[in-house]
């Protein structure tokens, strides 16, 4: 044990408390008891692929096996100074920091493999990246040195690195960084290292303002955030993974933040904890990015609150199941496991839609953005115009971004006047559906008229003719079916329809000097004089011979 609670140990009870209900305390007279003597704590992990937890045990030099319903299945003996455990494949490593060790148990047997490595001073955290067990050695005044350990037993001492108490953070979908914490400090750090190549090479680190004596650290199961238990000040304040700086979402908390766990189950959770020992609750669930807590649960004992320890919190990875170890005092003179089962209902939602361009012309197309929040991009988003359904739009996927998921769609379609564009989203097992509307109006559209230059051709009867030929254009696509008139100094020669591709073309025959003297000098007036769903557009064009 380190950080307030001490370091002393004397007996272990398992409590079981199934079942817990959203928002209320759990209650630990629901759960069973089992004294298990003088083991002290290391840490807690757990194996889902075989319903196992992991408790290490550093007094008594042992690793104990529980089922996920809290009962003690194995005690795995001679692992001296157990402590920092990991999952990865077949295997449990564990460090064994008496002897200076990292031990291999098989998960499938629950039989001790022997050690991967010894000759390791002090080792202490373990975590798994770039391929490799991490650690730290040589900490015996609280600095130490980062150590890679190859799963064939090859050790790496990186003496060029110090770090004080360092403590790791790693995730399955970013498995070349290792993040490594300076606990106890004031002000506190955290550094990311990219450890692909081998050694740890830091690419972003964080010496906080506004944090410090950091318990512990975790990552998203996404990579994207970084979620320390600092003891100061009283919240869990969530880290952009890329840069280590504040992302602007904070987890509640009161005195003092001591433990956290992340699960990807249940659309994304976070368990925080806390050292206090009087306050209620000291644990609570969060879904990630939701400042929200959706599980509460607070650990008793016979004189009161107990207090959850540093790496005490541990989530099953479909998020049905919360773990947790306490202490009952500042000396950690006894221990307990919690076993709490989680059960979440659908989270709320809020949806919103804005339009763009807004307002518009008719025929134009405008885009429906809604955004939903919170979501875990699940569900899908179906768009309305006054209630009925957008064509194209009855499904549409989420994109999540930071403010929340967002889903497109454009149409052309809306009607002239006021139109309410509806954005209606599913939903999903996690997530309660909802929706949101937009309002904007559509004027008559604006049309583009081009007329060409026409040539003026005598026949063998002396009479001029020519083809007058214009295109309507409205929102860059061609109006079909509109009505052009041609004309020269406000005399009309003829008028035709746009065909499919907005052209009309008009054969004069100029039977009359003064036609044909206007021609020539004015040209030709091609219009389209709008109707109830455009507005008015003409052009001219010259016309020789």
């Amino acid at each position: 044990m380190r950080g307030r609670l001490g370091r002393f140990a004397t007996a272990i009870v398992v409590l079981v408390a199934a079942g817990a209900i959203v928002g209320s305390s759990a209650v630990a007279g629901s759960g069973s008891s089992v004294a298990l003597g003088a083991t002290g704590f290391g840490s807690i992990v757990v194996d889902d692929a075989n319903h196992h937890v992991f408790v290490s045990g550093p007094a008594a030099n042992q690793v104990l096996v529980f089922d996920f319903d809290g009962n003690l299945v194995k005690t795995i003996p001679n692992v001296y100074g157990a402590g920092a455990m990991v999952v990865h494949g077949a295997s449990l490593y564990v460090v064994a920091k008496n002897v200076g060790a990292i031990e291999a148990i098989d998960l499938g047997t629950l039989s001790d493999s022997g050690p991967v490595v010894t000759g390791l001073s002090l080792p202490s955290w373990l975590a798994f990246a770039g391929g490799k067990l991490w650690t730290a050695v040589n900490g015996q005044y609280g600095w130490a040195q980062l150590a890679s350990v190859g799963l064939d037993g090859t050790a790496t001492v990186f003496a060029s690195t110090n770090y004080y108490d360092p403590d790791f953070g790693t995730s399955s979908a970013d498995p070349n960084t290792l993040y490594v914490a300076q606990d106890g400090l004031s002000p506190g750090s955290i550094y990311r290292l990219d450890v692909s190549s081998g050694a740890p090479n830091v690419v972003a680190s964080n010496t906080f303002t506004n944090q410090s004596n950091i318990e512990q650290l975790a990552v998203s199961p996404d990579g994207t955030r970084v979620i320390p238990a600092a003891g100061a000040p009283y919240n869990f304040e969530e880290l952009s993974s890329s840069t280590l700086r504040p992302d602007g979402v904070v987890y509640p908390a009161q005195p003092y933040p001591s433990a956290v766990a992340v699960s990807p189950g249940l659309g994304g959770l976070l368990a925080t904890g806390l050292d206090n020992g009087y306050s209620s609750p000291d644990i609570s669930v969060f879904r990630l990015g939701v400042p929200q807590a959706i599980f509460t649960a607070t650990t008793t004992n016979s004189s009161g609150t107990a207090n959850v320890v540093p790496h005490g919190l541990a989530l099953s990875a479909d998020g049905s199941r919360l773990f947790a170890v306490t202490a009952d005092d500042v000396y950690a003179s006894e221990f307990h496991l919690w076993v709490f089962g989680l059960s979440t209902p659908p989270t709320n939602t809020n949806t919103s839609v804005t339009l763009a361009p807004s307002p518009s012309g008719f025929g134009q197309s405008v885009t429906a953005t809604a955004t939903v929040s919170p979501t875990d991009g699940g569900g899908t988003v179906a768009f309305y115009a006054n209630e009925a359904p957008i064509s194209g739009c009855a499904a549409r996927q989420l994109t999540l971004t930071q403010g929340g998921g967002v889903a497109t769609c454009t149409t052309s379609s809306l009607a002239l006047g006021q139109n309410v564009v509806k954005a209606v989203y599913s939903g999903d097992a996690q997530y309660v559906g909802s929706f949101g509307t937009a309002t904007t109006t559509v004027g008559k559209g604006t049309t583009t008229m081009t007329a060409y230059p026409a040539q003026l051709t005598k026949t063998k009867s002396g009479i001029y003719t020519t083809t007058l030929t214009a295109k309507l254009v409205a929102n860059g696509a061609p109006l079909a079916g509109r009505t052009v008139v041609f004309s020269t100094g406000g005399t009309e020669l003829c008028s035709v329809a746009t065909d499919s591709s907005g052209i009309a073309g008009c054969g004069v025959s100029v039977k009359t000097n003064a036609v044909y003297r206007s021609l020539q000098k004015n040209g030709y007036t091609a219009s389209f004089n709008g109707d109830s769903q455009y507005l008015a557009s003409s052009a001219q064009a010259a016309v020789s011979g």
